[in-house]
């Protein structure tokens, strides 16, 4: 079966469990096990939607598509104006979830411009990328909580990059050149700032960016110290986590100097050996993080077909998506909810497939 195939019949299926509301079933952000609203998830599955719409053109995606994109746009998902709320329980800075939770909520929104042409999604995905604080100094983001209060540096490499890539993408569609500029002067941060350790990159930035900032630093230190394995299997689940938005600001950024950098290339290509080698292998019980909550299949799918001026694998994109169908993939119900703890995140965020070429998968029942 064709892995387009596989996506309109995951989209389908998605359709099958859409609200009224047109929001989706929320899920607890994985082993993170932090409570959501529908935004998170109704914003992965706009991505799959579009995708099969695209791929079909059929009215029924295009209907479930303007039902999840006015939840999405509307007032009660970001009531105070600033950020919009993915968690219920205020977690991660105010229940905005850093700047990740917002550069999901950009994706969908910039999916809907494009679909339906509306401005009213491009102004909210540019307002996002405005409003969200700029650290000129260190030349990164801080976080901003639904309410609008600046609640300091977002210490996650991940998130950063993350929040770049769409904020590149927003750039792409609007012009807006204070968000390039941004763009531009983090990625240029990016060598400096990245945290390389045994071959692979950690999840957090470099302590050294916080000396002069003697509370944060003495807070990351202390964490490093007392989680040191902890931190160490995280990082490695998070990997292709962290690549598969830098595979999106090449694709659309392919002039920015970060892909010229030699020392930060190397520590590149050799985390990504590191996935070939070991991350490959992993099966559900290995890492809470790689495969069952985050796609990694199809991230490392995207990273290899991204990448391919700059990295040669040992391993195929077809070889990762078909580990991650194998693990995950229910062709019962169409949907990515097996071996995992939080099934309906993991279900939702079958969208990261749609940014990969059309390719022959098995599906086994």
């Amino acid at each position: 079966m064709m892995l387009k195939d596989i996506l309109c019949r995951t989209a389908s299926a998605g359709i099958r469990i859409q609200k009224e509301d047109g929001s989706f079933p929320p899920g607890h952000n994985g082993p993170w096990h932090n409570e959501e609203t529908p935004i998170r998830n109704t914003a992965h599955w706009i991505l799959t939607l579009a995708k099969a719409h695209d791929i079909t053109g059929d009215a029924v995606y295009e209907e479930a598509l303007r039902k999840a994109g006015s939840y999405l746009a509307s007032d009660a998902c970001c009531p105070m104006g600033r950020t919009f709320m993915v968690f219920t329980d205020g977690a991660m800075y105010g229940g905005s979830n850093g700047l990740v939770g917002q550069a999901w909520v950009m994706e969908a929104l910039l999916a809907m411009y494009k679909k339906f042409g509306e401005d009213r999604f491009l102004q909210l995905a540019e307002e996002r990328a405005l409003d969200q604080p700029w650290d000129q100094g260190l030349r990164i983001w801080r976080a901003l909580s639904p309410q609008g209060e600046d609640m300091g540096i977002q210490w996650s490499l991940n998130q950063q990059i993350w929040f770049s890539a769409l904020s590149r993408s927003v750039y792409q569609e609007t012009g807006n050149e204070k968000i390039n500029e941004r763009v531009k002067l983090f990625s240029d941060r990016i060598p400096s700032v990245a945290n390389f350790w045994k071959g692979f990159i950690r999840m957090r930035l470099r302590e050294y960016l916080f000396i002069g900032r003697p509370k944060f630093f003495y807070r990351i230190m202390k964490s490093r110290v007392r989680n040191h394995l902890k931190l160490e299997a995280r990082s490695q689940g998070y990997i292709a986590y962290s690549y598969y938005p830098l595979s999106i600001l090449h694709n659309i950024a392919p002039e920015l100097d970060v892909w010229h950098k030699k020392s930060f290339l190397h520590q590149f290509r050799s985390s990504l050996n590191f996935m070939e080698e070991n991350v490959i292998n992993y099966t559900t019980e290995d890492n809470p993080y790689a495969y069952t909550y985050h796609p990694t299949g199809f991230e490392m799918a995207c990273i290899l077909e991204s990448f391919t001026d700059i990295y040669k694998g040992t391993t195929t994109p077809a070889q990762w998506v078909q580990k991650q169908l194998d693990q995950h993939y229910d062709p019962e119900t169409d949907l990515m909810t097996r071996n995992t703890v939080d099934p309906m995140t993991l279900a939702a965020r079958f969208y990261e497939a749609s940014r990969i070429r059309d390719m022959d998968m098995e599906v086994h029942v």
